[in-house]
């Protein structure tokens, strides 16, 4: 497998550990930020293959620091993926699609997922082709 870079932009220091492990000891280069402000550094200097993006941040919420990444043209291919114990983060949306395509969302996963399964679908987010959902 080639070493791309999968950020977790997460404050849970525990909980992001725990998916660190799981996803190095299937090959992954992992890389973690515990602050909004760190994350988004990190990805102007790692460009990493997909960012895993808690929506509940210090500071600023995973909405807006979504919304401030992909204002950066050189960010805008970066594939991110909400990771978060939020069922639905799209509560406040008419239309959940059309909102997190405005956003530039990859997907959305939910914390509770097996770890199993993350690391099939972090390697499936990986691989697919940039146009998205």
């Amino acid at each position: 497998m080639e070493h791309k870079i999968v950020l977790m932009v997460d404050e849970d220091h525990d909980f992001s550990s725990i998916i660190e492990t799981k996803l190095k000891s299937k090959g992954f280069d992992v890389r973690l930020a515990y602050m909004p402000e760190t994350g988004m550094q990190m990805i102007k200097e790692l460009r990493p293959a997909l960012v895993l993006l808690d929506i509940n941040l210090p500071g600023m919420n995973g909405l807006d620091f979504l919304v401030e990444l992909k204002k950066d043209e050189s960010m805008k291919d970066i594939k991110v993926a909400f990771f978060s114990s939020l069922v639905n983060p799209w509560t406040n949306f008419m239309d959940v699609k059309e909102a997190s395509k405005e956003l530039g969302a990859t997907t959305f996963i939910d914390k509770a997922i097996d770890l199993d399964r993350l690391v099939e679908q972090v390697g499936e987010l990986i691989a697919a082709p940039e146009e998205g959902m």
